[in-house]
């Protein structure tokens, strides 16, 4: 059962990490259910290669990375006995020490997490029609428009504006947290109702825990969605994930 804890404190603003990694939990445990939902419902399909399965296996893979993180972060970070037997960090570093540590872990989830599921998505183009987008190489936005709108039993314009947010939270990640465009231009991004201003050249205050949790768990549903489309499921043969 998750903790009722606050995510975030709301007095301190500390991240609760028990929390934080229940929620990671909670993300991938359903990753597992519908990979292992899959292999009973189409034996045929092959674990470790195609890539209806490896879609989720891969996403998996980073949620766990990030799990062993948080570990780290709540048995190591947090004790000073460990700092005082480990390391030669001064004192007074450790909390801004713990601090990046957690930018870091942060960084690395939307990274990890963003190339996860844009191999897939290419993979899964491919696989409906080797010819499109010059064999799925060209940029990734033109892929899953086209994915999702035209080429699914049904169009799926909420993904899309979920992988148009998730995007514009990945330019961040080059950015150490600010977001820029070729363009010079802000942008607006609708997701969940809710309307999110990127502005060029600023740091984007709103991409919290909270906010990328949702993302995150909007990811795992998208992709759930996408490989029981009938016109994915239904594909003879493997769809070979080459990065598997």
């Amino acid at each position: 059962m998750r903790s009722e804890t606050p995510l975030i404190h709301p007095n301190t603003g500390k991240i609760n990490i028990g929390r934080l990694a229940s929620e990671i939990t909670a993300i991938r445990d359903r990753l597992i259910h519908e990979r292992s939902r899959l292999q009973t419902e189409h034996p045929y399909l092959k674990p470790g290669i195609d890539a209806r399965l490896t879609c989720f296996s891969k996403y998996e893979n980073v949620l766990n990375s990030f799990q062993l993180g948080c570990v780290f972060w709540d048995t190591c970070l947090l004790s000073p006995d460990w700092w005082d037997k480990t390391t030669n960090y001064l004192e007074g570093d450790r909390q801004h020490l713990r601090g990046q540590f957690q930018v870091f872990l942060k960084l690395g989830l939307v990274h990890s997490s963003f190339s996860a599921i844009e191999s897939s998505l290419r993979v899964f183009m491919r696989a409906v029609d080797t010819t499109a987008h010059a064999g799925g190489t060209v940029e990734f936005k033109r892929i899953y428009d086209d994915l999702l709108a035209n080429r699914l039993s049904r169009s799926m314009p909420d993904f899309v504006d979920l992988l148009d947010m998730f995007a514009k939270l990945r330019n961040t990640v080059h950015n150490n947290g600010v977001y820029f465009h070729r363009s010079g231009n802000d942008a607006l991004q609708n997701y969940r109702g809710k309307t999110y201003v990127f502005c060029h050249g600023n740091r984007v205050d709103f991409a919290d825990w909270p906010l990328l949790l949702k993302v995150l768990s909007d990811l795992a549903s998208m992709l759930t969605d996408i490989v029981h489309d009938w016109r994915i499921i239904v594909l003879t043969g493997d769809i070979l994930d080459p990065g598997s």
